[in-house]
């Protein structure tokens, strides 16, 4: 009887381990001409369980998703996008029809530049948000907005004017919902590392000073936010990554992971998007092509344990936009 509870209750602790991590990785891919592929690959063996690809006639660049669930009963999901005039869209991509059309469409009054990376959609006001620099006029990092509807002529953001030392790693941020914060993490060229928090409830900006320093380098980062924790990500291009802990209010940065190896044939390739952050289950996947192999940890970011896997590539090259993927 003893032997049988216990392996129950084993039974019982592998089913929760496994609910507690994402199922399957989803992706939007832009060919060189413009046509756009959505897919879905299970992280247990590398099958494809979904993969559309729809003509984007209107030549729209892809930026991110804005929602990464179905929206409807016919698998319906948003999307930033822009045209080539600089206006930008809310688009609807509906795979099972093939179909993708703008819901709502906004010229932008500044210019802007920004990395790959989450985008925060305010649903109830009809607006985007994304760190980057805003380039028009006096150079400044920024919480760029780009408003729809009501909010169209939304301006952005500015937390650091002017950007006198020069970025050394683009801004990216992250919103988080138990503060109702947006915070961005950046570097400059004199290789100091800061973070600045924008609260919208007050609408201020505070500055820190992170403990170290960061050289310029060839690869990947971002910024999550989770349960209140902030985890800065950084992938160097043959070299490998790391995720480190940050405490807001001290500055101070605590390595969770290290995937760092003298193994020329295991160093990051960073052919696809390194991180994805998946906030139902509190995980962030790390990928790594090697030839026609996905190699992924999983890190549990309460228990800061790691689950490693070695599954067949089917994520095209150059896939920069991916999130996790829960079916309902």
């Amino acid at each position: 009887m003893k032997i049988q509870i216990t392996l129950l209750l084993t039974l019982l602790s592998i089913i929760g381990y496994v609910q507690c991590q994402p199922q399957y990785l989803q992706f939007l891919w832009e060919s060189p001409y413009y046509d756009i592929t959505f897919g879905a690959i299970s992280l247990a063996d590398g099958s494809i369980n979904a993969n559309f690809t729809v003509p984007n006639q209107e030549e729209e660049i892809l930026y991110g998703f804005l929602t990464t669930q179905a929206q409807d009963d016919r698998g319906t999901f948003l999307m930033l996008t822009s045209n080539q005039n600089n206006e930008m869209s809310v688009t609807a991509f509906t795979p099972n029809n093939y179909t993708i059309s703008d819901l709502y469409q906004s010229g932008s009054t500044f210019l802007f530049d920004f990395t790959f990376q989450p985008i925060y959609w305010d649903t109830e006001n009809e607006i985007a948000y994304i760190a980057g620099v805003r380039s028009s006029g006096i150079p400044a990092i920024a919480l760029l907005t780009f408003g729809f509807g009501q909010n169209a002529n939304a301006e952005p953001i500015v937390l650091v004017q002017p950007n006198t030392k020069g970025s050394n790693i683009a801004p990216v941020g992250s919103y988080d919902p138990s503060t109702n914060s947006f915070y961005v993490y950046f570097s400059s060229q004199d290789k100091s590392q800061t973070m600045v928090k924008y609260s919208f409830a007050s609408q201020t900006v505070t500055n820190q000073t992170l403990q170290g320093t960061v050289n310029k380098f060839i690869g990947i980062t971002q910024l999550y936010a989770y349960n209140g924790q902030l985890f800065v990500c950084r992938s160097v291009y043959k070299h490998g990554a790391e995720i480190l802990l940050v405490d807001f209010e001290t500055g101070a940065m605590k390595p969770v992971y290290n995937n760092k190896t003298s193994k020329p044939s295991l160093k990051g390739s960073n052919s696809v998007q390194p991180f994805v952050f998946d906030p139902v289950t509190g995980t962030i996947t790390i990928l790594n092509v090697i030839g026609s192999k996905l190699h992924y940890d999983i890190l549990d970011l309460t228990s800061f344990t790691v689950t490693t896997a070695v599954i067949p590539n089917n994520l095209p090259s150059e896939t920069f936009i991916i999130a996790a993927y829960q079916p309902q």
